[in-house]
């Protein structure tokens, strides 16, 4: 995912659980900033941003948690919250 800026992404890396952050040039070349910028759980799946682009949420698949992260001006990530409760087999992510 690309934040609204464009000047970062955020990946999610399913098997080891965590968030890759990169930044991207005018000409859309992408710079690791940290392999490991933030913990989600095994399995991370689906992520997603709130308005602005100020917090990002994601999934961890295999324990039903969704996990809230601040999206800090140089890119970095500060985790927030743990939430649990997310039913089996749910497919997706939103935000507002």
């Amino acid at each position: 995912m690309v934040t609204d800026s464009q000047r970062y992404a955020y990946v999610t890396n399913a098997m080891s659980g965590d968030i890759s952050s990169y930044r991207v040039a005018p000409d859309g070349t992408l710079t690791v900033l940290d392999p490991t910028a933030g913990a989600v759980g095994f399995i991370a799946a689906d992520q997603a941003f709130s308005q602005n682009s100020q917090y990002l949420y994601a999934r961890s698949f295999a324990d039903g948690t969704l996990v809230s992260f601040e999206v800090r001006p140089d890119g970095s990530l500060v985790p927030l919250q743990v939430l649990g409760g997310i039913p089996p087999g749910a497919v997706g992510l939103a935000a507002r």
